[in-house]
Formats: structure tokens, sequence, C-alpha cells
């Protein structure tokens, strides 16, 4: 009896140390800057790599990528600096009133979602761009 309970033991707190051990990493990144960036969202997985339609439903139109969302136009100006430094894309700051925040995106605009999910693809590989995402231009 004293031995199942031991061996139960070891198992739940093995899977304990499991479950906890990337929510320290995901901590330490989070605060690796020390500040407060202002910035909205949570990175997505760099090797996260998907078609959010197939090519035969893909819409007409134009696509855009997003880097980054911010609180304040000088975080959005002070990312779109740091990130023009890492990045030969020119970028640009825009004010969306849909989700009242400053948006810093690649000012191309793709007309195919493939290109543009190409694109977002080779940014996700770069350090601090692994969060990058499409999105479908407003008219």
């Amino acid at each position: 009896m004293i031995k199942v309970f031991l061996n139960l033991s070891v198992v739940f707190l093995l899977l304990l140390f499991l479950s906890c051990s990337s929510s320290e990493e995901t901590s330490n990144n989070d605060n690796a800057s020390g500040d407060d960036s202002g910035y909205v969202f949570d990175e997505i997985p760099p090797d996260d790599q998907f078609n959010i339609e197939s090519p035969e439903e893909e819409k007409k139109g134009l696509y855009i990528i997003q880097i980054g969302a911010f609180s304040s136009e000088d975080k959005a100006e002070e990312f779109l600096r740091e990130s023009s430094k890492k990045l030969k894309d020119k970028l640009i700051v825009e004010y969306s009133d849909r989700v009242n925040l400053y948006t810093v995106r690649l000012a191309v605009e793709f007309k195919s979602k493939k290109d543009a999910e190409k694109k977002r693809n080779e940014l996700w590989k770069i350090n601090g761009f692994n969060d990058a995402w499409i999105l479908e231009k407003e008219e």
C-alpha cells in the first residue's frame, strides 16, 4: 500500500513539474525589458505557421501585415524606430478607431493572402516579430 502511494506521489509531482515549467519561462520573457511597453497582444510561437484560408477560398482584396499594436502613439513610434533598425521593410504607424489602438505595420500591401502569409512567416523567424499577423485592409 505504501509503495502504491509513493509511486502515485512521484507521478503526481512529475506531472506538476512538467505542467508548470513553461510558465516561468513565459513570465521571464514577458518581463525581460523591465518596462511597461503598452503592447497589448501575446506572442504567437514562431514555428506556428499556417494558412488562414485555402487558395480556392481566397478573397479578392488587399492584405497588410501588422507587427504591433499599442495604447499610446509614443510607444508605437518608439517600436517603429527600433523595428526599422532590424527590418529592411518600410513601416508605418496608424490609429485604428475600430480597436482604439496605434498599430505598426509594413507599408507594403499584398494582393494575395498567400504572399502575405509568406512574408509573415519570414517575419516570425526574426527575433521580436514572432507575433506579426495578417489583416484584410479595410476599404
